[in-house]
């Protein structure tokens, strides 16, 4: 099985994630080496490298050589897997390398804990647990797309995760961040109603987006009544006590 390195940047901190390992940089070299990865493949000069991090500042070529001598120092523990080569007479270029790895068969039985854990964790809010157990090298269970999805989103590596998105047709995260950016609590609820009413959600994110999003923007609103309708409404249609929420006691 070949595999291309896989690097999740989170601006909160300035570091990033690989193979399950966190490597904490400063800033200059978070956003070099960001820079880098977004153009893998492509030799740059110092000159466009400090056009591109350093604008309207006057740092010297030997400003690029001492964040690069930095990054690889710091990225060292991933020399099998990423590289920033020197190249002669131009400048750097960060190139990854295919790694071949044997498949190793998880028994189903512990594929199954880790994903009931996983979504109970999902549904009781638990970050830092979450956090834990996505990025466990011990367990060593490959992640799939919804579990990637929500370690980006705990990263805080909003970026990245709408690059994924982009082309999925996914408005379930884009609706949530559009509620932390936008101050208008109406123009929230109407948004949120807008997807709603157009059903471009599954059915957990729909449970998802009316029990919780749209029934606590309307609880901003000083709309308790609303609210809570919304709520019940959404419970009223559980069957399924494995479905992931409960039901109101009657």
């Amino acid at each position: 099985m070949l595999e291309a390195a896989h690097m999740i940047f989170s601006e909160d901190g300035y570091s990033i994630m690989m193979n399950g390992e966190k490597v904490e940089l400063l800033r200059k070299e978070f956003l070099l080496l960001k820079y880098l990865y977004v153009n893998q493949g492509r030799a740059f000069s110092r000159v466009e490298l400090l056009d591109a991090i350093w604008p309207h500042e006057h740092p010297t070529d030997r400003t690029v050589d001492d964040h690069i001598y930095r990054l690889r120092k710091k990225m060292n523990r991933f020399q099998d897997t990423i590289v920033i080569k020197t190249i002669k007479g131009l400048g750097y270029s960060l190139q990854l390398k295919e790694q071949r790895q044997e498949v190793e068969t998880i028994p189903k039985e512990i594929e199954q804990q880790a994903t009931e854990l996983f979504e109970t964790y999902y549904k009781y809010g638990q970050g830092k647990a979450l956090r834990e157990l996505l990025t466990n090298k011990v367990l060593g269970l490959p992640l799939n797309e919804k579990q990637e999805i929500v370690l980006l989103w705990l990263n805080s590596d909003f970026r990245t995760l709408l690059k994924r998105l982009a082309d999925k047709g996914n408005a379930f995260v884009p609706l949530l961040l559009y509620g932390f950016v936008e101050s208008d609590t109406e123009k929230v609820i109407k948004a949120h109603e807008r997807i709603l009413e157009k059903k471009l959600l599954d059915e957990k994110e729909r449970m998802d987006v009316t029990s919780f999003s749209l029934s606590l923007w309307y609880l901003k609103l000083d709309r308790p009544k609303r609210s809570l309708q919304l709520v019940q409404q959404e419970m009223d249609h559980i069957e399924d006590i494995h479905h992931g929420f409960f039901r109101f006691s009657t």
